[in-house]
């Protein structure tokens, strides 16, 4: 089963990826801050990350943690997808994303990624 986690301060915008991850048959967790989901990274070793770059500094931005993540060989093969209102899509390339989405996105942009990386069961 392929394994998703989602890092995102706001609890309704990771409710919300969990549930229509869920429909793909994709084991989602989601985490409100950047530190916490680098740690969970190595453990989970999931197959897509999804970091929202707008997060607290002292928690990890977004861009520190993609950073951090392809920095770590544990978890540097994991696709990362960065999402942001108002973030840089320049920084987060150079940060180490493998996509760049802004708010507003539609479910339809993440099952383009899911279906394109072979990633639904």
């Amino acid at each position: 089963m392929t394994k998703a986690l989602i890092i995102d301060d706001a609890i309704a915008n990771l409710k919300l990826m969990e549930a229509h991850l869920s429909r793909y048959d994709i084991q989602a967790m989601g985490v409100q801050s950047g530190k916490e989901g680098y740690h969970l990274a190595q453990e989970l070793s999931p197959d897509i990350i999804f970091v929202d770059l707008r997060m607290p500094t002292h928690t990890w931005d977004g861009y520190t943690t993609i950073k951090n993540m392809r920095d770590n060989a544990q978890i540097a093969k994991s696709l990362i997808v960065a999402i942001t209102g108002g973030g840089s899509e320049a920084d987060a390339r150079q940060a180490g994303c493998d996509y760049f989405l802004q708010h507003p996105f539609g479910m339809r942009d993440i099952e383009i990624i899911i279906k394109e990386e072979s990633l639904a069961s």
